[in-house]
C-alpha cells in the first residue's frame, strides 16, 4: 500500500497532519491554507493547490508515483525541512535568541 496525505481544507489554523505526514515520510499535497505555504515548497518538499481548485488537488494526488525517485527526493526534502520544527531544536533557537540575551543583561 503506498500513503498519500491529502489536505483539502478551505481554512486552516494548522494543519498538523502535514507536518506528521511529512516527519513519516509520507508525501503531501494540501490546499494553500493556514502554515501549509510556510512549510511547503511546491514540487519540491510537497504539492501545493488554491483550496478552491479541486482539480489541481486531483491532478497532484494522481501524479504521486510513490516508487519514483522524483517522490523519494520530495519525501527526503520534507522530512529534512520539517525536522528543523522539531521541538528541541525550536526551544534551543527561542532560548539562544530570547531568553539568552536577556539573561545576559541581568545584574547580580
Amino acid at each position: 500500500m503506498h500513503f498519500r496525505s491529502l489536505n483539502c481544507s478551505r481554512e486552516e489554523g494548522g494543519p498538523k497532519g502535514i507536518i506528521e505526514a511529512m516527519a513519516a515520510g509520507v508525501p503531501v499535497v494540501s490546499t494553500r491554507v493556514g502554515m501549509a505555504p510556510d512549510i511547503i515548497v511546491h514540487g519540491r518538499t510537497g504539492w501545493l493547490a488554491d483550496s478552491d481548485d479541486a482539480a489541481s488537488l486531483a491532478r497532484w494526488v494522481s501524479a504521486i508515483e510513490p516508487q519514483s525517485e522524483e517522490c523519494a527526493a520530495v519525501v527526503a526534502a520534507a522530512r529534512e525541512s520539517i525536522m528543523a520544527c522539531e521541538w528541541a531544536k525550536v526551544a534551543r533557537q527561542h532560548y539562544d535568541q530570547v531568553y539568552k540575551p536577556l539573561l545576559s543583561t541581568v545584574r547580580p
